[in-house]
């Protein structure tokens, strides 16, 4: 989110068209904003509604809210917190620097707070991380993780036997609901990856979103 919010005017100012992962932490409501940048997953906030809603769904009253500290997963961090309050859910947070190999004393600490699951926002090696502090700590709740962590293939970073009860919040270019332009033009252009566990709007970050474009200019 503050990335792309960072982009925002330099997009603007130089009359550049460009593909982003999400709207800048709402830089985008204005359209005036953002005249010519187009977001894959919508407002950044939306991919945290769904955990919260899952969380209430259980009937959880407290819920461990763990991130890296990194711009990417901070957001997301900070994000479903008011979705948390506002379903009457208590949260406690902890955070871990990138630099980390164990995050054992944060989930110790998540534990000791009485949460009775975790929303992890973590990106790369820590996935693996969080899992094993879990079953070090003999601390058998579930554990979702964010779009940062759901763009990697968690099984691939955790053994099986740590596998139970973990959960990934789906991009929302994989809700058949959903009705993105740019998952259009994804789907139609962007060559298909072949692992089936990268999400379907990884194909149209960095690179490929130019490969995107130049393709549906050619073939306009």
């Amino acid at each position: 989110g503050t990335i792309v919010a960072a982009l925002i005017p330099i997009v603007k100012r130089n009359s550049l068209y460009a593909i982003d992962i999400n709207d800048g932490s709402s830089g985008c409501v204005q359209a005036a904003s953002c005249p010519t940048q187009f977001s894959l997953s919508g407002a950044a906030a939306l991919t945290t509604e769904a955990p919260a809603s899952f969380f209430a769904s259980k009937k959880y009253t407290k819920v461990g809210v763990l991130s890296a500290q990194l711009d990417f997963t901070a957001n997301e961090a900070a994000d479903i917190q008011p979705y948390l309050k506002k379903a009457g859910i208590k949260y406690e947070t902890a955070s871990f620097p990138v630099s980390a190999v164990s995050v054992t004393s944060e989930m110790s600490q998540l534990k000791g707070s009485g949460a009775q699951a975790v929303y992890a926002a973590a990106f790369g090696a820590p996935i693996g991380y969080i899992l094993q502090a879990r079953a070090q700590l003999g601390w058998d709740v579930p554990v979702v993780f964010d779009v940062a962590g759901a763009s990697f293939n968690i099984p691939a970073l955790a053994p099986a036997s740590q596998m139970s009860s973990v959960y990934e919040t789906a991009f929302r270019c994989m809700v058949p609901s959903s009705n993105l332009a740019a998952i259009g033009l994804i789907n139609k252009y962007a060559p298909t990856t072949p692992d089936p566990t990268v999400p379907c709007n990884q194909n149209a970050s960095g690179w490929d979103s130019m490969m995107v474009f130049a393709a549906a200019a050619k073939s306009a």
